[in-house]
C-alpha cells in the first residue's frame, strides 16, 4: 500500500468547496485498498484479548493495520489549516479526530 499511495497524487482537500469532489476520489482510492470498510464501519479497539486464537488475533492484527492506513490516507490529503491543526494536536483527542474523520467521510459519500 505505502509504494502505492506514494506513487499517485491523492486528493487534497483545501477548502469546504471542494469537500465533494475530494470525499468521491477519496472513496475510490480507500476502496481500492481494501480500507473503505474501516471507515464506513469504524475501528473498536478491544479492551481485552486474552484467550483470542491465533486467527482471531491475526484478524485483530490485520483490522489495525487497515485501520491505521486510513487514517494516514486522510491525513495525507488534508491540508491543515494552522487553526484546525492547534486544535487537533490535542492529545485527547486522537480518538475524536479519528470518529470526525470517518463520519466525514462516511457523511459526504452516501
Amino acid at each position: 500500500m505505502a509504494s502505492l499511495i506514494n506513487s499517485i497524487s491523492l486528493p487534497k482537500l483545501t477548502k469546504v468547496v471542494n469537500y465533494d469532489n475530494w470525499s468521491l476520489k477519496m472513496k475510490a482510492l480507500l476502496g481500492s485498498q481494501e480500507n473503505w470498510e474501516v471507515v464506513e464501519d469504524g475501528f473498536d479497539e478491544p479492551t481485552n484479548t486474552t484467550g483470542w486464537s491465533n486467527v482471531q488475533l491475526k484478524v485483530l492484527k490485520d483490522a489495525r493495520v487497515k485501520d491505521k492506513a486510513a487514517l494516514y490516507i486522510l491525513y495525507q490529503a488534508v491540508l491543515w489549516t494552522s487553526l484546525a491543526l492547534r486544535r487537533l494536536q490535542v492529545p485527547n483527542l486522537q480518538k475524536k479526530r479519528e470518529i470526525f474523520w470517518r463520519r466525514r467521510i462516511r457523511e459526504m459519500t452516501e
